[in-house]
């Protein structure tokens, strides 16, 4: 993850496949908590999503993840439905942003230590 200013911001490049990444945004006070999972090749799956259109399952690439911006989708795929765009916190952007290491992102950095 990197630190630009007071902005923070990765690419999917810098994590490993299966590395659970969440991200919340505010909508009129109300945060709304989504949690993703990286699949590869700038791919995720949603395995959560509250009050929003993005279901657990839908399927999407992302690109750029920056806090205080929008999150822009693209191939956003929701069951049986042609890919679309998307954006997640068109308004007032991402509040916070984690990136989870998993066990493969863990053993990546210990192996890499040795």
């Amino acid at each position: 993850m990197q630190t630009i200013g007071t902005r923070v911001s990765f690419q999917p490049r810098e994590i490993v496949k299966r590395t659970p990444v969440a991200i919340v945004r505010n909508i009129n006070g109300i945060k709304t908590h989504f949690s993703f999972r990286y699949l590869g090749d700038g791919g995720f799956i949603v395995e959560r999503a509250e009050n929003s259109k993005l279901k657990a399952g839908d399927t999407f690439s992302a690109s750029l993840f920056i806090l205080n911006e929008p999150l822009y989708l693209s191939r956003l795929v929701q069951g049986s439905k042609p890919p679309v765009s998307f954006v997640v916190g068109n308004k007032d952007g991402l509040c916070e942003i984690e990136r989870i290491p998993g066990q493969s992102e863990l053993s990546q950095v210990n192996t890499e230590r040795a």
